[in-house]
């Protein structure tokens, strides 16, 4: 088996999605917050802040 099967097995399966983009965490935490908390910490303040900000939008509409 050739060393490099897998990396050209891989290539024909198509580009597949990023998991998560960085671009919207740039716009909830300072320069400081993103050099000092972790991503997998970052993305829980994140996505409860998405969750209160839909909830609060939610009750709007209600």
């Amino acid at each position: 088996v050739h060393p490099y099967a897998r990396l050209y097995a891989k290539k024909e399966e198509g580009k597949r999605r990023k998991i998560w983009n960085h671009a919207f965490e740039k716009s909830l935490f300072n320069p400081f917050e993103l050099s000092t908390l972790g991503a997998p910490h970052r993305r829980t303040i994140y996505m409860a802040s998405l969750e209160a900000h839909v909830d609060r939008l939610h009750a709007q509409l209600l």
